[in-house]
């Protein structure tokens, strides 16, 4: 079963939760907890705390998604950290015209940190289908100046 990025990235937190869960049984097994009988109340104390445990990582991750006004306001920021972050963060929104434009802005300008227009290019390469970013792209390798790492993006 071929699964997408997206619901890979959304398995994730779940998945550790599980493997938290199972360290703290394991935990409580190796300091002797589980020695003894568990008593219907003990057992029921435990399931409930692996349930929080995995409830808690799940709703952490809903409530971290922007919309694409906010994601704009962000890519404008003065902070290049919060820049960088907001091109992070926009990958489900760049194919929207208004996002995929200001992270092309973004990567060709040369007064903006490195790593900030290389997180750009790795975000324009989810749009690729679109013209504009095409050209972009290859406006970054064809002339040459761009640095390195940003033509190896």
């Amino acid at each position: 079963m071929k699964m997408t990025t997206d619901a890979a990235t959304a398995k994730k937190p779940g998945v550790l939760a599980v493997l938290a869960a199972l360290m703290f049984v394991t935990a409580g097994a190796s300091a002797g907890l589980l020695e003894k009988e568990l008593t219907g109340a003990d057992f029921t104390r435990q399931l409930a705390e692996i349930r929080l445990a995995l409830k808690a990582p799940a709703a952490g991750v809903q409530d971290k998604a922007l919309n694409m006004n906010q994601v704009s306001d962000l890519l404008r920021d003065s902070d290049p950290a919060v820049r960088k972050a907001a091109i992070k963060g926009s990958r489900l929104l760049i194919n929207n015209t208004k996002i995929y434009e200001r992270v092309m802005f973004i990567m060709e300008n040369d007064g903006e940190r490195l790593d900030v227009r290389v997180e750009a290019a790795r975000a324009l390469s989810y749009a690729v289908q679109y013209p504009k970013v095409q050209e972009a792209l290859a406006r970054t390798i064809k002339y040459g100046s761009a640095p390195v790492e940003l033509n190896v993006m």
